[in-house]
């Protein structure tokens, strides 16, 4: 896993090493690359990326790496800033991947994701010491790490103003970094009151039984909300006793308005929905193949597929060699097939040449481009199986599908076997039905996402989602043989 430092407010990522599954974490989300049929590795993957943004969306110091981000002018500031924490960053990312794949069906050991990723166990480390002392799947010292990591985030650098802002403002005792040396320092020590403020919290009997707790033990929601409530508490009190007091969850979520005001004019929106994080994940499939762009003649050959894109997004799904596309975002209509290691996109200047066709996927962005859908949706009559490629954040493309309609359902299932890839596919009656490629990671958010919206409803077979589950899966391998990147983040289809 990589980032640019000084360009991204991410950190530099270490799982970048060999044929396995890499990401990539920046300002505005984050890529999983090399998806493979070792699913629990690529979940590994894609739950480190998402523990980065997670980490940053609720600290005061990832609050302040993303405002700075977005300020215009110079980058050093940034750069500082990141460096000050990737240590912190790391250990949190890395601890957080770990313990939510360690212990599950297949799943490899805290040995097996070492011995493939090498270079991250420095960053392992810091994590489990960081905690009380205990097995590295026991619940509590898990907890009570995530605690002091995301507490070493926590610093008070919000009340300042953006303009001008220089590093030179924060003193360096409140770096993340700085606060986590000072934690491992310390070493068992921090933890000397700890015991003592759990048992008055739960009873020496029950804390005895839930400081034996493994990961994936049965313990209640409300149980764990508490054990993570009083540790998030212990480490604030301990950080206090140092002389470094941290901001709570609460405090930073309620300084995001001010600090949006320093950055942008729009209203701004707290998502309190950690499923939705996964919005952010976008799958990078290969680099971009050769594609030769012509002109269609109005004779099909072939089995090609009528794929609609923005012209940008043909631009970054594919190396393209003489470039007779529009500029801009226009949506482009054209027929798409492989070449030999190539792809072949015939571009239809005009509904009336649409030719009667299988399969076609549009994406999201240009079905609701009014004056395009107006044009065109008569041509698509002729197109025997149309599908929309889900490209606009999830949650508002669900809620926009749900609202005064009937007949919702939906699929999750693995996409093409031993690859990794899954696949989520949704439908209302009447309508063209949305389709999505995604990690296994995403997938489960998508699950959770669309069970809130709809009062818990379950997936259903494909075959009851979709007049025709082959011609599903078909467009969704096909998008995956001739399309790069998959996911509205980091420039992804539909961006």
């Amino acid at each position: 896993m990589t980032a640019d430092r000084g360009q991204d407010p991410g950190v530099g990522h270490v799982l970048n090493f060999g044929p396995v599954p890499t990401g990539r974490y920046g300002a505005d989300g984050w890529i999983v690359a090399g998806v493979s049929g070792d699913t629990w590795l690529s979940a590994f993957v894609s739950l480190h990326e998402a523990a980065h943004a997670g980490l940053n969306g609720a600290t005061a110091w990832g609050q302040l790496l993303g405002a700075m981000w977005r300020r215009p002018g110079p980058r050093r500031a940034v750069s500082v800033l990141v460096e000050a924490c990737v240590a912190t960053h790391e250990a949190y990312a890395t601890h957080s991947a770990v313990m939510g794949v360690l212990g599950r069906a297949d799943a490899p050991s805290v040995a097996g994701i070492r011995a493939r990723y090498p270079s991250y166990g420095t960053h392992l480390d810091h994590a489990l010491k960081a905690g009380p002392h205990a097995r590295p799947d026991n619940l509590v010292r898990a907890v009570a790490a995530d605690s002091v990591l995301a507490g070493c985030m926590q610093a008070d650098v919000l009340d300042v103003s953006l303009e001008g802002f220089t590093a030179s403002r924060v003193n360096a005792r409140n770096y993340p970094d700085s606060l986590l040396k000072a934690v491992l320092g310390l070493g068992a020590t921090f933890w000397d009151g700890w015991d003592r403020m759990a048992a008055d919290e739960f009873g020496r009997g029950r804390w005895a039984e839930l400081s034996e707790v493994g990961l994936r033990d049965e313990v209640g929601a409300g149980e764990r909300r508490r054990l993570s409530a009083l540790c998030s508490a212990y480490v604030a009190e301990r950080f206090r006793a140092m002389g470094r007091p941290v901001l709570d969850t609460a405090a930073v979520l309620g300084a995001l308005p001010r600090i949006a005001e320093q950055v942008t004019d729009s209203p701004v929106t707290i998502d309190r929905d950690p499923a939705n994080l996964f919005d952010l994940e976008s799958l990078r499939l290969r680099a971009p193949r050769p594609a030769t762009v012509t002109e269609f003649g109005g004779s099909m050959t072939g089995d090609p597929m009528v794929v609609v894109r923005r012209a940008s997004v043909w631009r970054r799904q594919h190396a393209l060699g003489a470039d007779p596309l529009p500029p801009g975002e226009e949506p482009v209509v054209a027929l798409c097939r492989r070449s030999g290691a190539g792809v072949l996109i015939e571009r239809v200047g005009s509904p009336g040449a649409l030719p009667a066709a299988g399969l076609a996927s549009i994406a999201l962005t240009c079905a609701r481009d009014a004056a395009w859908a107006e044009r065109w949706k008569d041509a698509f009559d002729r197109v025997a199986d149309v599908f929309l490629l889900i490209d606009t954040p999830f949650g508002e493309s669900l809620d926009a599908l749900l609202s005064g309609t009937t007949g919702f359902r939906y699929a999750i299932e693995p996409l093409l076997d031993g690859t990794g890839l899954w696949a989520y596919v949704c439908s209302v009656d009447g309508f063209p039905p949305l389709t999505l490629p995604c990690s296994m990671t995403r997938a489960a958010a998508l699950r959770i996402q669309t069970g809130k919206r709809t009062g818990g409803r379950e997936p259903d077979d494909l075959g009851l989602v979709v007049r025709s589950p082959a011609a599903a899966r078909s467009v969704l391998s096909r998008i995956v043989a001739e399309e790069s990147v998959v996911g509205e983040g980091h420039g992804a289809a539909g961006r």
